[in-house]
């Protein structure tokens, strides 16, 4: 039964990433946009440490898109959505370690 819904499963699981990503990427958004009503703390009364100015959220979708979609297919690449019944928590870790890694040097040589 599982052998027959493995395809229905690897897409729940890598719609699932997506929206996880998606979300961090909603939370850090808002956590710039208003970091100054959570961050009071002004050491250098003269010295503007965090520029005032408010980012447009469509200015950051083309990034998110780019990166969700590279960090599932990293994932998928690294063997992430094969059976995962087989894979110790170090193997899941490492695959993980490895995805994030290659996102990062892919993303970095597309914004470069």
């Amino acid at each position: 039964m599982l052998k027959e819904r493995e395809a229905l499963i690897r897409r729940i699981l890598i719609s699932l990433d997506a929206l996880v990503v998606a979300g961090v990427f909603l939370l850090t958004y808002a956590l710039r946009r208003h970091i100054h009503d959570i961050y009071k703390l002004d050491l250098i009364p003269h010295i503007q440490v965090i520029p005032q100015f408010a980012p447009i959220l469509s200015d950051y979708l083309v990034v998110a898109f780019l990166v969700i979609i590279l960090w599932c297919v990293m994932l998928y690449l690294n063997g992430m959505y094969r059976s995962l019944r087989l894979k110790s928590l170090l193997e899941l870790s490492w695959i993980i370690i490895k995805s994030a890694f290659m996102v990062v040097l892919v993303f970095g040589a597309l914004v470069f």
